[in-house]
């Protein structure tokens, strides 16, 4: 089966990017998981983000940038990791707040951006490579 890509109304073929900024906000409630790259998409486009808190490095990701929705019930996984489930009702209420708030959506905008802007490849190159000289020495 193959899916038409989406397109503007003047008939563009739309990026991920352009279709990244068409969002009001982005909900990213994963169980569990590493840093999620939709995290600093979305931050980069200035998409305000509802995630899930797992009080870890996801949420350091999304540093102020996103609203952080606790976890209403914590389970174990097959593997040992933490699976975080998140109530619909707050994922719902984040968004209809972000929606309905001009001043929180253009305060999580600007988060987003300055956010985003501390993960550049630069900075992450430099982080793993100071990290890995830590582990040798």
């Amino acid at each position: 089966m193959t899916t038409a890509a989406p397109r503007s109304s003047t008939g563009r073929v739309l990026s991920y990017v352009d279709r990244l900024n068409c969002c009001d906000v982005v909900v990213n409630v994963p169980h569990s998981g590493d840093i999620e790259q939709v995290i600093l998409e979305a931050q980069a486009c200035g998409v305000p983000l509802v995630h899930t808190d797992d009080e870890g490095i996801m949420a350091e990701a999304v540093g102020a940038g996103g609203v952080l929705l606790p976890a209403c019930d914590i389970g174990t996984g097959r593997c040992g990791e933490r699976i975080h489930h998140v109530a619909a009702a707050d994922i719902a209420d984040a968004v209809e707040s972000i929606l309905k708030d001009e001043g929180l959506r253009c305060g999580l905008r600007e988060a987003s951006l300055e956010n985003a802007s501390r993960y550049t490849w630069t900075a992450v190159r430099i982080g793993a490579c100071e990290l890995v000289e830590r582990c040798l020495s």
